[in-house]
């Protein structure tokens, strides 16, 4: 275990008065932090350790007036370095000057998602290392993650596929349950995650409604909602919320569907407008009527380059109505700029804009990447180029994929082994 360390002016001994003054001036401009690692070194980079004893841990941020805190960290000298100082004193090295008739986006937050495989890797850990780890992301020695990402029913990162409610033409939704997946592996860890931080945002994504409401009749595949469940697929909504209130649990946000839930790329142009009648007739006006009727409604969540659908939904003057916000996936940003988002706003004004899901690998599944990269500095530096360039162009919010995988960045049912923040 490395403590904490904090630097101070060496012991005085025999000097001149000036220079004493000076040390004395130092010590109280400035004051650094090294909130270090316990590193391990691999092949690909460093990494922190988190175990029983230790786990890294960030110094509470002070920015009374006339104070800055600036955080560092490097390739060579990975964890939490602080700095703080006085910025109106004359003597201090740097000034810092804050524009505060300048305003932008209102942040709404950071984050990850509580994914199946995220929760069967935290309970695999020892208990002291599930704290530690928890901390690490939601307390105030922590990074303080506010928005999180709940998926509604099975991912590809969980060990089966499934819904909740699995009984073939249950129509009345009589059958509908929370799963074991729910129980163990999320429903405890975001409690977990609400004792830290009581101001935590939550929205539901979903990769797949029951396989009996789809074309296919599948959970992953080339398939849509057939056109008789409209209505009971927007009350499904209705009973997941209705389930996790109570286990005392709330949302603050939902998004109606994450990349292909069921429409195939090849069929995206072909059944927008059958996405439209269904937020506009069904999803938008059950959530609006119902208890959740302050739930956010999140278009999109998917990729930049597919910009132009979500236009399509813009378009659609009812879509518009229900929309609160609009979500963005990274994968292919490299193919288009950030700066396309901003242009959702000159469809509704108050519209936010949400970075809602990145992941590094996720071109391994293809043979074309590694899966997982310990320590690798351009895996961090491209989720901090990605942050940078989506707050730079308007969006209020960027969320993380997996908390912790295992070293083979799973479990994946579907073999999509990526990279995480934590593994092991």
């Amino acid at each position: 275990m490395e403590e904490d360390i904090q630097c101070k002016p060496p012991e005085i001994r025999e000097k001149s008065s000036e220079m004493l003054k000076h040390l004395i001036l130092l010590s109280i401009l400035v004051t650094a932090y090294s909130y270090g690692c316990n590193k391990r070194e691999y092949p690909d980079g460093l990494v922190c350790v988190c175990n029983s004893t230790y786990c890294d841990t960030v110094q509470e941020l002070d920015v009374s007036q006339g104070k800055y805190q600036i955080y560092s960290t490097s390739k060579n000298n990975p964890g939490f370095n602080s700095v703080t100082g006085f910025s109106h004193v004359k003597e201090a090295a740097t000034t810092v000057k804050v524009d505060s008739a300048t305003t932008h986006q209102n942040v709404i937050g950071f984050g990850g998602a509580f994914t199946d495989s995220t929760g069967i890797n935290i309970k695999s850990l020892p208990e002291e290392v599930q704290e530690k780890l928890i901390n690490s992301y939601f307390s105030k020695s922590g990074i303080e993650y506010n928005l999180c990402r709940v998926p509604m029913g099975g991912t590809d990162f969980s060990t089966r596929g499934y819904s909740y409610d699995d009984v073939e033409g249950d129509t009345t939704l009589e059958h509908f349950s929370l799963q074991t997946e729910d129980i163990e592996y999320k429903i405890p860890y975001i409690l977990k995650a609400q004792q830290l931080n009581s101001d935590l945002k939550l929205f539901s994504s979903v990769w797949s409604g029951p396989r009996w409401m789809k074309t296919n009749n599948d959970w992953p595949g080339i398939g849509w909602l057939k056109d008789e469940y409209y209505q009971l697929w927007a009350d499904y909504f209705l009973k997941f919320f209705d389930e996790y209130e109570k286990n005392n649990i709330t949302f603050w946000g939902l998004t109606p569907k994450t990349n292909q839930l069921m429409v195939s790329f090849q069929n995206r142009f072909r059944r927008l407008m059958l996405w439209n009648k269904w937020i506009g007739e069904n999803l938008g006006p059950t959530i609006r009527q119902s208890s959740h009727r302050d739930i956010k409604i999140i278009l999109h969540d998917d990729n930049r380059i597919l910009i132009s659908l979500l236009y399509k939904l813009l378009e659609n003057p009812v879509t518009l109505s229900y929309a609160d916000g609009v979500g963005f996936h990274w994968y292919t940003d490299s193919f288009i700029p950030a700066s396309v988002i901003t242009t959702v706003k000159s469809y509704k004004e108050d519209l936010f804009i949400l970075a809602t899901e990145a992941s590094n690998g996720a071109l391994a599944m293809l043979g074309l990447d590694e899966s997982v990269m310990k320590g690798s500095w351009t895996r961090g530096a491209n989720y901090a180029t990605s942050i940078f360039d989506n707050l730079e162009n308007d969006a209020s919010g960027w969320v993380d994929w997996n908390m912790a995988l295992d070293e083979t960045g799973g479990p994946t049912y579907i073999n999509n082994n990526i990279d995480s923040p934590h593994t092991g």
